[in-house]
């Protein structure tokens, strides 16, 4: 068998994850003292009482927690940048859309008004409004960019509660509720 080959990963991956939950559920047979033979008897007695875990499935847990941490993390903040990528973009058009309909104001008032103060009056109000638009421009982008921090921030407090949780929890060689797996 080629171990490099796609359904050997593949079956690795199932593997990994089949063993990920039978941790999470069922606990290993090890930690009861039980053979296999008595699997059902081992399951239903570590279940009884509070299943204590191995030296290794604290490992496995608390290895398998942080990759959960941290895909949740990545998630985020990959979402954050597509948001604020999507927000600059609207920004970007919403100005140019502007742009346009002030320079077809401006062609018109000009053609109007051939010289004089009335020009000068008008670019001075001109660039009023522009720097109008370009500082709300600014305050939206630092809004979005004060909330994802508050959000970030929020994330990581919420995982480092639930890591204390699950160490407290580890720490105690008992199996740690599923709730802590799941987002807050």
């Amino acid at each position: 068998m080629d171990l490099k080959s796609p359904k050997f990963k593949s079956f690795g991956k199932l593997f990994s994850q089949i063993s990920i939950a039978f941790l999470l559920t069922v606990g290993g047979l090890q930690s009861s003292g039980c053979t296999e033979q008595g699997s059902s008897l081992a399951w239903k007695h570590a279940m009884a009482n509070g299943d204590v875990l191995t030296d290794r499935d604290v490992k496995t847990l608390r290895k398998e927690f942080a990759k959960k941490l941290k895909s949740e993390l990545s998630s985020l903040t990959s979402l954050q940048k597509n948001n604020r990528a999507q927000a600059k973009r609207e920004r970007k058009q919403s100005f140019k859309v502007w742009n346009q309909e002030e320079k077809r104001a401006r062609h018109a008032f000009f053609e109007a008004n051939a010289k004089g103060a009335e020009r000068r009056e008008y670019i001075r109000g001109f660039i009023e409004r522009r720097d109008r638009i370009l500082a709300k421009n600014l305050e939206e982008q630092n809004e979005l960019k004060e909330q994802q921090e508050k959000d970030l921030n929020s994330l990581k407090k919420g995982q480092d509660e639930r890591l204390k949780s699950l160490e407290d929890h580890l720490a105690r060689r008992q199996r740690p509720p599923e709730e802590l797996w799941g987002t807050n």
